[in-house]
């Protein structure tokens, strides 16, 4: 089905629709692609020197790795410091809100997408139920339009939500996978430096 048959048999209800169709399709293309950045750089880095350094006290900027956390260490660790550690946190914090950006929107279509096609729906079926109050043969199409406008929204708002929930979910699984490890060697830090105490 083409957009401008869809656009006409869906009534007002397709339009905004549309629109967050191809917003969200905009969305999750752009996360795909950082997610797959994201990605190839982190399975570069081996967490577990950096902690067993950090076990050892010895300096964490110094790891001979080429990968992207050696960078931020390098950029954010002076010593074994509350403030070296809040520097490497709030670099950190910042790749995480870098992961989550555009969620939002995303998490907003899930639940307005269906609601639109209910509404579709409701629309449709009172034109139905008007056209069927004045019927006669000639009038068939307007029972039929609206009865079309009520399937289609509904059909529609159903497929964006579940689509754009599926790479909701794909990308918390990828935050998780990949953040977690760095919350851990986080908890690690943290605790050496409260043990210096």
């Amino acid at each position: 089905m083409n957009i401008n048959l869809f656009l006409s048999k869906s009534g007002i209800w397709g339009y905004p629709l549309l629109f967050l169709s191809i917003l969200s399709l905009a969305i999750i293309i752009e996360r795909i692609i950082f997610y797959i950045y994201l990605y190839h750089r982190d399975r570069k880095v081996n967490i577990n020197k950096y902690e067993k350094k950090l076990e050892k006290k010895q300096n964490l900027a110094g790891v001979e790795e080429n990968d992207y956390f050696n960078e931020m260490l390098k950029n954010n660790f002076e010593n074994y410091s509350y403030f070296s550690y809040t520097k490497v946190k709030i670099s950190l914090e910042k790749l995480w809100e870098k992961a989550k950006k555009n969620m939002n929107i995303l998490e907003f279509t899930v639940k307005v997408a269906p609601l639109l096609g209910i509404l579709g729906t409701i629309s449709g079926i009172i034109k139905s139920f008007i056209a069927v109050g004045e019927f006669s043969l000639k009038k068939k199409a307007l029972v039929t339009s609206g009865i079309s406008e009520a399937l289609l929204t509904t059909a529609a708002g159903l497929i964006i939500s579940i689509f754009v929930m599926f790479w909701l979910y794909i990308f918390k699984w990828f935050r998780k996978r990949i953040f977690t490890k760095y919350e851990d060697f986080m908890t690690v830090f943290e605790a050496i430096l409260n043990d210096g105490k």
